[in-house]
């Protein structure tokens, strides 16, 4: 085996440990490098074994201390990523309430011009019938008021034939007299 798939292999063990027990120990760390079949040479010189076990004990750190900041850093990364979701859903709500909005504006808006349209045309028809109309329109009560204008105007056609076929009767039975 080549240094750098040995090498490969020792991290991957590692990092499966870690995953399964989260932190690792001097103890640990030998028994992964002895199933890779890598040996630290030197521990039973007391010089050397000193300057190894002080190499260790830093190694051990450093993996502890990365591990710790990787799951950390994917955690956080995982959070940002859900709130992401979570804040396209909320805006694509949003963005459907604010065109619902639009189109109910949108329909306001033909709605009145549909409205002053009629208005234009009622308008039209009360200034031929003779009909002063300034003082009927009333957006709240604009309904209201052109049916009252017509039911006058009606009342006042009927009442004038009443009254004429009143008088007209009148004439006829003096006339028979």
């Amino acid at each position: 085996m080549t240094w750098q798939i040995r090498n490969g292999k020792i991290i991957d063990e590692i990092f499966k440990f870690l995953i399964d027990k989260q932190e690792i120990q001097r103890r640990d760390l030998l028994e992964i490098f002895a199933k890779c079949n890598s040996y630290i040479v030197g521990l039973d010189d007391k010089d050397i074994s000193k300057h190894l076990e002080n190499d260790i004990s830093q190694v051990i750190r450093a993996i502890n201390l990365s591990y710790k900041v990787a799951k950390t850093n994917f955690i956080w990364k995982k959070k940002v990523e859900e709130n992401q979701k979570n804040m396209s859903r909320q805006l694509d709500g949003v963005s459907k309430a604010i065109k619902k909005m639009a189109k109910g504006i949108e329909n306001e808006i033909k709605t009145e011009t549909k409205y002053q349209l009629q208005e234009r045309q009622i308008t039209e028809l009360l200034k031929i019938k003779g009909i002063r109309n300034s003082r009927y329109f009333n957006k709240k009560r604009r309904k209201i008021c052109f049916r009252s204008i017509f039911r006058r105007k009606r009342r006042n056609i009927k009442n004038r034939a009443n009254r004429k076929n009143s008088n007209t009767n009148i004439r006829r039975k003096n006339s028979f007299k």
